[in-house]
């Protein structure tokens, strides 16, 4: 069974992608691909704002990092035109928004952890490291990042890959 298969059968689907800045989602190198950080993103806008153990409890955060973690799942997938290009899950990186009292941390990251290995069996396994902080962008409760071991080697951009924008810098007069 293929691992989008796998993912829609957990009850999951992708989300769209979330507005582009000045980085490309996944850059790869050789057989890695390092996924930039995806915050709760759906229907057209962020998701799960406010800090965790204050707005919003740890069911809540979870949500949220299953959201960002899919995110994650939708620019592999967009940059390499199939989750099974994916070989093995290396590191998954959470940032979790939350009070300075918070301590559930691990508990907010298992939720990402557990698709990747409901998805990817054995290979989703990975190393992880959760940190609380004080802020992210758009308010949101969680950002995730992953480092991702690729079945194939293809440093360049699938043809219909997006592709950052760039900004014209000003001459100065």
């Amino acid at each position: 069974m293929k691992a989008l298969d796998r993912l829609r059968n957990s009850g999951f689907e992708l989300p769209e992608p979330p507005p582009r800045h000045q980085f490309v989602p996944v850059a790869v190198v050789g057989d890695l691909a390092f996924v930039s950080g995806h915050a709760p993103y759906r229907d057209g806008a962020f998701r799960f704002e406010g800090k965790v153990g204050s707005k919003l409890d740890l069911s809540a955060a979870q949500q949220a990092a299953e959201l960002a973690l899919l995110g994650c799942l939708r620019s592999v997938h967009d940059r390499f035109g199939t989750l099974d290009a994916v070989k093995r899950i290396l590191k998954l990186n959470a940032y979790v928004n939350c009070v300075p009292n918070f301590h559930e941390l691990p508990s907010v990251s298992d939720a990402a952890s557990s698709i990747l290995e409901e998805v990817f069996g054995e290979n989703g396994c990975h190393a992880r490291t959760t940190v609380g902080v004080c802020s992210l962008p758009a308010g949101v409760a969680v950002e995730i990042d992953l480092i991702v071991q690729v079945g194939i080697d293809r440093s360049e951009p699938k043809q219909n890959a997006r592709q950052p924008r760039r900004h014209r810098r000003r001459r100065s007069q």
